[in-house]
């Protein structure tokens, strides 16, 4: 039954704040969803906050901007129950945006065997709650039996299983896919028994490529590149530089027929991460560059004592199938436009990023198990130099570690440095 319906309007201008506040505090439970959040627990003096501990009580979010992903970390932070949304469209069609956005502002109070249902324009940002902005909303006095209490009951908790729960771990990853960190940066993990030679002044490293891998995030010149190195003890980080690339090609002479001066060399190949050489342990000349596929010469800027950095991952997307209502099918704009019957919808991985702190070593490979990865790259090298062939990767004796295959992605990753 429904019992009362008002409307409640900012013409002229109206707070809704106090009128929220009581049903905040009164209710059983709060169940909702809004597009755009940018205020603070202290807004509605934590009653909010505690509203959403309450059994069942949960508030869906769209990550999009000007959502305040700060403002929604101080309630996830006191255990209030967050959601977000973050999908986009995956069509050829040409759309106005790729924004697939939670638009929706809904609120569902439960008292007893009442409830109270807001259903408006009204988002949990400081211009629409305190009317400076133009809203209006329903607010549907009605009981908890009703038809329509059921409905969007189900319906909220059916936004609720497609949206993420906040993690405040992951913090600078919401922002990075908000855009407000436009640029990830790349990082490498190297292996290495000694890393005095990586400390000197203008410590300049040569990967060279076995195979292709690789070569694609680390061919631009000038680009910064962050080395995490594993001497079996500790992962020491090299803020560097992509001084000189290049990719071989044996047609042309001009492409390997290069004089370097002496430096450390590292050798690079799908799945296997580079052991680094040290200086003088090979005299890499045209004619061995020859043989492979590729080199990056890296230079050494400086050594962090500490980093704190977000793995973005490499797909960061999801695909999922979205059905059309076909009633939509005799709207002029959807037929000019050919709409399929299914569009792919594209929802952000945010369960698989993972957050690494180097003040505290991580995945550290073990002494001898790099020694075995630098006598495995020591006979590939060797037998290459000394029969002047190109090289047979997996031809020697010596057996590769399972510690040392790794995914191409946990070798060469881009990643974003939290402050």
């Amino acid at each position: 039954m429904i019992y009362k319906i008002e409307f409640s309007a900012s013409l002229p201008p109206t707070s809704i704040r106090k009128k929220l506040l009581v049903s905040f505090k009164t209710c059983k439970s709060i169940k909702g969803a809004v597009a755009y959040w940018t205020i603070g627990t202290d807004f509605f003096q934590n009653i909010f906050t505690e509203a959403l501990l309450k059994h069942s009580s949960f508030m869906c979010v769209d990550l999009k901007l000007p959502t305040n992903i700060d403002k929604l970390a101080s309630f996830a932070r006191k255990g209030s129950n967050i959601f977000l949304h973050h999908y986009m469209l995956d069509t050829k069609i040409k759309y106005e945006a790729k924004d697939n956005l939670l638009h929706e502002k809904i609120f569902l109070f439960e008292f007893g065997n009442n409830a109270e249902l807001w259903v408006g324009s009204h988002n949990m940002t400081i211009r629409a709650l305190l009317g400076i902005n133009k809203e209006a909303s329903l607010i549907i006095t009605l009981s908890k039996d009703d038809e329509l209490f059921r409905k969007v009951n189900e319906y909220l908790k059916s936004l609720r299983d497609i949206c993420i729960p906040f993690d405040i771990k992951q913090i600078e990853y919401y922002k990075w896919l908000q855009g407000k960190f436009e640029n990830s940066v790349l990082f490498l993990k190297m292996f290495t028994h000694n890393l005095s030679e990586l400390r000197q002044p203008n410590a300049t490293v040569q990967l060279i490529g076995l195979d292709n891998f690789g070569f694609g995030p680390l061919k631009t010149i000038n680009k910064d590149v962050f080395l995490i190195v594993d001497d079996g003890y500790n992962s020491t980080v090299f803020r560097s530089e992509i001084l000189l690339v290049g990719e071989v090609d044996k047609t042309n002479a001009a492409s390997y027929d290069i004089d370097f001066h002496p430096m450390m060399h590292a050798f690079i190949q799908k799945g296997i991460g580079p052991f680094i050489m040290p200086v003088n342990k090979y005299n890499i000349t045209g004619n061995e560059i020859k043989k492979y596929h590729y080199y990056v010469n890296i230079q050494i800027k400086k050594e962090l004592p500490k980093l704190n950095y977000i793995e973005v991952p490499k797909d960061l997307w999801e695909i999922e199938k979205f059905e059309l209502n076909n009633e939509l099918e005799g709207f002029d704009y959807f037929l000019m436009h050919k709409l399929p019957d299914r569009i792919k919808i594209k929802k952000a991985s945010i369960k698989k990023v993972k957050s690494f702190s180097i003040e505290k070593p991580q995945e550290i490979i073990n002494p001898s198990t790099i020694k075995k990865l630098q006598r495995y790259y020591d006979e590939v090298v060797t037998k290459d130099i000394k029969m002047d062939v190109s090289p047979s990767l997996f031809d020697v004796s010596i057996p590769i570690p399972k510690e040392i295959k790794k995914k191409n992605t946990d070798i060469i990753f881009q990643g974003i440095i939290k402050e």
